[in-house]
Protein backbone atom coordinates (compact mmCIF):
# COMPACT_ATOMS: atom_id res chain seq x y z
CA UNK A 1 0.00 0.00 0.00
CA UNK A 2 2.67 2.35 1.15
CA UNK A 3 4.48 1.61 -2.30
CA UNK A 4 1.64 2.73 -4.15
CA UNK A 5 0.84 5.73 -1.91
CA UNK A 6 4.64 6.79 -3.17
CA UNK A 7 4.11 5.95 -7.14
CA UNK A 8 0.74 7.70 -7.18
CA UNK A 9 2.70 11.08 -5.29
CA UNK A 10 5.25 10.85 -8.00
CA UNK A 11 2.75 10.67 -11.10
CA UNK A 12 0.56 13.39 -9.09
CA UNK A 13 3.84 15.38 -9.32
CA UNK A 14 4.61 14.79 -12.45
CA UNK A 15 1.75 15.99 -13.74
CA UNK A 16 2.08 18.94 -11.52
CA UNK A 17 4.94 19.72 -13.43
CA UNK A 18 3.58 19.44 -17.16
CA UNK A 19 0.52 21.44 -16.11
CA UNK A 20 2.33 24.27 -15.34
CA UNK A 21 4.98 23.33 -18.05
CA UNK A 22 1.74 23.73 -20.44
CA UNK A 23 0.53 27.02 -18.93
CA UNK A 24 3.74 28.36 -19.55
CA UNK A 25 4.16 27.40 -22.75
CA UNK A 26 0.69 29.16 -23.84
CA UNK A 27 1.96 32.47 -21.97
CA UNK A 28 5.13 32.27 -24.39
CA UNK A 29 2.93 31.44 -27.15
CA UNK A 30 0.84 34.99 -26.49
CA UNK A 31 4.05 36.55 -26.08
CA UNK A 32 5.33 35.40 -29.68
CA UNK A 33 2.12 36.80 -31.04
CA UNK A 34 3.53 40.55 -30.48
CA UNK A 35 6.91 39.52 -31.93
CA UNK A 36 7.36 39.16 -35.81
CA UNK A 37 7.74 35.65 -38.10
CA UNK A 38 6.98 33.59 -35.03
CA UNK A 39 4.14 31.24 -34.95
CA UNK A 40 2.67 32.30 -31.15
CA UNK A 41 -0.58 30.26 -31.80
CA UNK A 42 0.74 27.45 -33.01
CA UNK A 43 3.21 27.37 -29.62
CA UNK A 44 0.61 27.68 -27.69
CA UNK A 45 -1.13 24.71 -29.98
CA UNK A 46 1.58 22.65 -28.30
CA UNK A 47 0.08 22.53 -24.81
CA UNK A 48 -2.75 20.90 -26.06
CA UNK A 49 -0.58 17.83 -27.34
CA UNK A 50 1.41 17.43 -24.21
CA UNK A 51 -1.68 17.36 -22.03
CA UNK A 52 -3.63 14.85 -24.49
CA UNK A 53 -0.06 12.56 -24.59
CA UNK A 54 0.38 12.50 -21.17
CA UNK A 55 -3.52 11.78 -20.43
CA UNK A 56 -3.92 14.99 -18.06
CA UNK A 57 -6.65 15.94 -20.43
CA UNK A 58 -8.25 14.31 -23.30
CA UNK A 59 -8.97 16.23 -26.24
CA UNK A 60 -11.06 14.91 -29.55
CA UNK A 61 -9.03 13.92 -32.33
CA UNK A 62 -11.55 16.69 -34.34
CA UNK A 63 -10.61 19.37 -31.74
CA UNK A 64 -6.78 18.88 -32.27
CA UNK A 65 -7.21 19.01 -36.00
CA UNK A 66 -9.47 22.08 -36.13
CA UNK A 67 -7.48 23.87 -33.35
CA UNK A 68 -4.11 22.90 -35.33
CA UNK A 69 -5.44 24.26 -38.61
CA UNK A 70 -6.98 27.09 -37.08
CA UNK A 71 -3.49 27.62 -35.42
CA UNK A 72 -1.44 27.43 -38.57
CA UNK A 73 -3.85 29.19 -40.85
CA UNK A 74 -3.76 32.25 -38.90
CA UNK A 75 0.03 32.35 -38.05
CA UNK A 76 0.42 31.78 -42.30
CA UNK A 77 -1.95 34.67 -42.78
CA UNK A 78 -0.60 37.15 -40.48
CA UNK A 79 3.24 37.32 -42.18
CA UNK A 80 1.02 37.94 -45.75
CA UNK A 81 -2.03 40.29 -44.20
CA UNK A 82 0.32 43.60 -44.03
CA UNK A 83 1.60 42.95 -47.48
CA UNK A 84 -2.04 42.13 -48.71
CA UNK A 85 -3.45 45.44 -46.87
CA UNK A 86 -0.69 47.74 -48.83
CA UNK A 87 -1.31 46.17 -52.34
CA UNK A 88 -4.71 46.23 -51.65
CA UNK A 89 -4.64 50.05 -51.36
CA UNK A 90 -2.32 50.96 -53.88
CA UNK A 91 1.05 50.17 -52.08
CA UNK A 92 4.22 48.82 -53.91
CA UNK A 93 6.06 45.94 -53.82
CA UNK A 94 8.92 47.98 -52.45
CA UNK A 95 6.89 49.29 -49.85
CA UNK A 96 5.93 45.77 -48.80
CA UNK A 97 9.05 44.79 -48.78
CA UNK A 98 10.23 48.03 -46.58
CA UNK A 99 7.35 46.89 -44.51
CA UNK A 100 9.31 43.56 -43.52
CA UNK A 101 12.49 44.61 -43.17
CA UNK A 102 11.38 47.68 -41.14
CA UNK A 103 9.68 45.33 -39.04
CA UNK A 104 12.44 43.01 -38.22
CA UNK A 105 15.18 45.40 -37.18
CA UNK A 106 12.63 47.99 -35.56
CA UNK A 107 12.38 44.08 -33.43
CA UNK A 108 16.31 43.57 -33.17
CA UNK A 109 16.73 47.61 -31.56
CA UNK A 110 13.64 48.92 -29.87
CA UNK A 111 11.90 45.54 -29.36
CA UNK A 112 8.36 45.95 -29.78
CA UNK A 113 7.76 49.56 -30.35
CA UNK A 114 10.38 49.04 -32.63
CA UNK A 115 8.57 46.68 -34.79
CA UNK A 116 5.52 49.12 -35.01
CA UNK A 117 8.00 52.08 -35.74
CA UNK A 118 10.01 50.65 -38.20
CA UNK A 119 6.86 48.85 -40.16
CA UNK A 120 5.52 52.60 -41.08
CA UNK A 121 8.81 53.53 -41.61
CA UNK A 122 10.08 51.11 -43.56
CA UNK A 123 7.18 51.33 -46.20
CA UNK A 124 7.64 54.87 -46.29
CA UNK A 125 11.23 54.34 -47.43
CA UNK A 126 9.97 51.71 -50.12
CA UNK A 127 7.49 53.83 -51.09
CA UNK A 128 9.53 56.35 -51.78
CA UNK A 129 11.93 54.62 -53.60
CA UNK A 130 8.87 53.64 -56.16
CA UNK A 131 8.41 57.57 -57.11
CA UNK A 132 4.70 57.73 -55.43
CA UNK A 133 3.05 61.16 -54.40
CA UNK A 134 3.83 61.60 -50.90
CA UNK A 135 0.15 61.04 -50.55
CA UNK A 136 0.42 57.93 -51.41
CA UNK A 137 3.04 57.12 -49.47
CA UNK A 138 1.52 57.91 -46.06
CA UNK A 139 -1.59 56.07 -47.08
CA UNK A 140 0.43 53.05 -47.41
CA UNK A 141 2.23 53.27 -44.46
CA UNK A 142 -1.03 53.72 -42.71
CA UNK A 143 -2.29 50.42 -44.29
CA UNK A 144 0.66 48.45 -43.58
CA UNK A 145 0.27 49.76 -39.56
CA UNK A 146 -3.24 48.45 -40.46
CA UNK A 147 -2.16 45.25 -41.14
CA UNK A 148 -0.44 44.20 -38.72
CA UNK A 149 -2.21 45.00 -35.28
CA UNK A 150 -4.70 42.58 -37.15
CA UNK A 151 -2.66 39.98 -37.74
CA UNK A 152 -1.35 40.68 -33.94
CA UNK A 153 -4.95 41.18 -32.77
CA UNK A 154 -6.03 37.87 -34.15
CA UNK A 155 -2.96 35.63 -33.52
CA UNK A 156 -2.84 37.03 -29.63
CA UNK A 157 -7.10 36.26 -29.41
CA UNK A 158 -6.49 33.30 -30.61
CA UNK A 159 -3.65 32.07 -28.50
CA UNK A 160 -5.66 33.75 -25.13
CA UNK A 161 -8.70 31.52 -25.85
CA UNK A 162 -6.13 28.50 -26.17
CA UNK A 163 -4.51 29.82 -22.63
CA UNK A 164 -8.58 30.21 -21.31
CA UNK A 165 -9.58 26.50 -22.66
CA UNK A 166 -6.26 24.79 -21.03
CA UNK A 167 -6.64 26.65 -17.45
CA UNK A 168 -10.57 25.74 -17.62
CA UNK A 169 -9.80 21.85 -18.22
CA UNK A 170 -7.13 21.67 -15.62
CA UNK A 171 -8.31 23.61 -13.26
CA UNK A 172 -9.69 21.21 -11.00
CA UNK A 173 -6.61 19.83 -10.75
CA UNK A 174 -4.73 22.97 -10.17
CA UNK A 175 -7.12 23.13 -6.92
CA UNK A 176 -6.17 19.67 -6.18
CA UNK A 177 -2.35 20.49 -6.02
CA UNK A 178 -3.10 23.63 -4.11
CA UNK A 179 -4.72 22.31 -1.26
CA UNK A 180 -2.17 19.41 -0.81
CA UNK A 181 0.97 20.45 -1.54
CA UNK A 182 3.36 20.55 1.56
CA UNK A 183 5.18 24.14 2.62
CA UNK A 184 5.42 25.51 -0.88
CA UNK A 185 5.19 28.98 -2.31
CA UNK A 186 1.69 28.88 -2.35
CA UNK A 187 0.33 28.20 0.93
CA UNK A 188 -1.03 31.55 1.66
CA UNK A 189 -3.76 30.08 -0.11
CA UNK A 190 -4.10 27.49 1.75
CA UNK A 191 -3.18 26.70 5.51
CA UNK A 192 -3.22 22.53 5.16
CA UNK A 193 0.23 21.27 4.93
CA UNK A 194 -0.09 17.42 4.33
CA UNK A 195 -0.97 15.20 1.55
CA UNK A 196 -4.77 14.18 1.38
CA UNK A 197 -4.52 10.57 -0.51
CA UNK A 198 -8.29 11.17 -1.12
CA UNK A 199 -7.50 13.58 -3.99
CA UNK A 200 -4.26 11.85 -5.24
CA UNK A 201 -5.87 10.30 -9.13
Amino acid sequence: MNLIIVLNILIKKLNTLIIFTTITISVIGIIFCFLPLLPGPLISWISFMILNSFKIVEFSLTFLIITFLLSFFISFIDNLLPSYIVKKYGGSNKGVMGAFVGSILGFIFLGFFGMVLGTFVGTIVGELQSKLDFKRVIKSSINSLIGFFSGTFIKITISFIYLIIIINEVSEKLKNIIVSEESKFWKFISKKKFVDSNRIK
